[in-house]
């Protein structure tokens, strides 16, 4: 599959069974969870070795028209979960909500912009209707 080895936390944004195991492991991959400590944790490299692909040729066929994918997660009792989704999230098919967008904002822009300085851009740009002059944006 050509599977990049997740050897940094920047080659790890692009291994599947690290954000696979790091969603089901903490229900969230933002930005803080591409670290060298997650990278050696142990449980979650145990996680990740349960991790498999299987194409599937339905979901294959609507590509690139939608981006489809599928799970299914065998738990240790047998049960079997699965889900679909046709886009992902965040495509404009299936956008965020404004609560999502605010939180992805504030989780990238941590540690760049102070709080007060990540409100007042949000809330310039949730308001952009009532800006007389785009100039607004940039005080």
């Amino acid at each position: 599959m050509g599977e990049i080895e997740p050897k940094s936390p920047y080659l790890a944004k692009f291994n599947m069974p690290f954000c696979i195991a790091t969603a089901l492991a903490y229900g969230h991959v933002q930005l803080g969870d591409f670290t060298a400590t997650r990278l050696g944790d142990a449980d979650l490299q145990a996680l990740m070795a349960k991790v498999s692909f299987v194409e599937d040729p339905a979901l294959t066929e609507v590509y690139p028209r939608k981006w489809p994918a599928g799970v299914t997660i065998t738990l240790a009792d047998g049960r079997r979960l699965q889900a679909e989704n046709e886009y992902p999230k965040g495509d404009p098919e299936n956008p965020l909500t404004a609560d999502e967008l605010v939180a992805k904002f504030k989780g990238l822009t941590d540690g760049i912009l102070s709080g007060d300085q990540a409100n007042r851009i949000i809330d310039k740009v949730m308001n952009l209707e009532k800006i007389a002059d785009a100039n607004e944006l940039l005080t």
